[in-house]
C-alpha cells in the first residue's frame, strides 16, 4: 500500500499542473537561469511511464523532457490526498504546520500569508511566474499565491 501511494504521488498529484517558471529582465551582467518546469499528475502509475522503467513507450513528450532536465525518481507523499501533499510540495512543510490536513474544501482556512509560497519565492528571485492547472482541489484559492498568471 505505501509503495502504491509513493508510486502515485512520484508522477504528482491530483492534476495536470504545470508551473512554467521564465527568466525575467536578465541585465548584461547577469547570468542567464535556468528554465524550471514542474509538472505533476495524479494517477499515472510510475511503472507506467515509460524513462522511469516501463518497457512500452507510453510517454515520449514526458521522455524527451526528462532526458534534457532533471527527473526525480523517488519522491515521497506526506498525505494521501491532494490538497495536503500539494500545499507541502508549494510550501516545503509538513501538513501539521501549514494547516491543510484533509480533503480541502474552498470554506476551508487557507494556508498562512506568512507561509512563503514557491512561486513567491521564485518570483521574488526575478523569475517569472505561471501555472496552468486543471484542478480544483489545489487550485488557486489555496497554491496560486505567487503565480503573475494562473490558468
Amino acid at each position: 500500500m505505501r509503495s502504491s501511494i509513493r508510486m502515485r504521488f512520484l508522477s504528482g498529484i491530483l492534476m495536470a499542473v504545470m508551473l512554467h517558471i521564465i527568466p525575467a529582465g536578465l541585465g548584461a551582467q547577469q547570468t542567464p537561469r535556468l528554465n524550471v518546469i514542474l509538472i505533476s499528475l495524479d494517477q499515472l502509475r510510475a511503472d507506467q511511464v515509460h524513462c522511469l522503467g516501463s518497457p512500452r513507450l507510453t510517454t515520449p513528450n514526458l521522455d524527451r523532457l526528462a532526458d534534457r532536465g532533471v527527473r526525480f525518481s523517488h519522491f515521497y507523499s506526506v498525505a494521501p490526498w491532494t490538497a495536503p501533499s500539494y500545499s507541502t510540495l508549494m510550501t516545503s512543510l509538513y501538513p501539521s504546520m501549514h494547516g491543510v490536513t484533509l480533503m480541502w474544501r474552498p470554506t476551508d482556512p487557507l494556508i498562512a500569508a506568512s507561509v512563503p509560497m514557491l512561486a513567491e519565492i521564485f518570483k521574488a528571485q526575478g523569475y517569472r511566474t505561471v501555472a496552468f492547472v486543471n484542478n480544483g482541489v489545489a487550485g488557486k484559492d489555496l497554491t496560486g499565491r505567487g503565480f503573475e498568471e494562473y490558468d
